[in-house]
């Protein structure tokens, strides 16, 4: 699902609780340009440490505020051996 959408949808409800995933390799794409976009709509400056830290999709809604509390979530490499 698009940021701009689930954003939308987050707009909609409360209380919100967002889980997402923190990770390089994602089978959605870039989400680069979208954030971009959703930052400046919402007068966001400066976010580029919360963008390392917590990734493009959490970064998002916390930008947007419709989000109450989000989880971020990354795999570890552990071995099953």
């Amino acid at each position: 699902m698009p940021l701009h959408a689930a954003i939308q949808q987050a707009s909609t409800r409360k209380p919100v609780l967002v889980v997402v995933g923190r990770s390089h390799r994602t089978g959605s794409g870039d989400l680069t340009q979208e954030l971009e976009n959703i930052l400046k709509e919402q007068g966001s400056v400066g976010q580029d440490d919360s963008r390392n830290t917590i990734g493009d999709a959490a970064t998002a809604f916390v930008a947007s505020g419709y989000a109450n509390a989000v989880v971020v979530l990354q795999a570890a490499n552990v071995s099953t051996d």
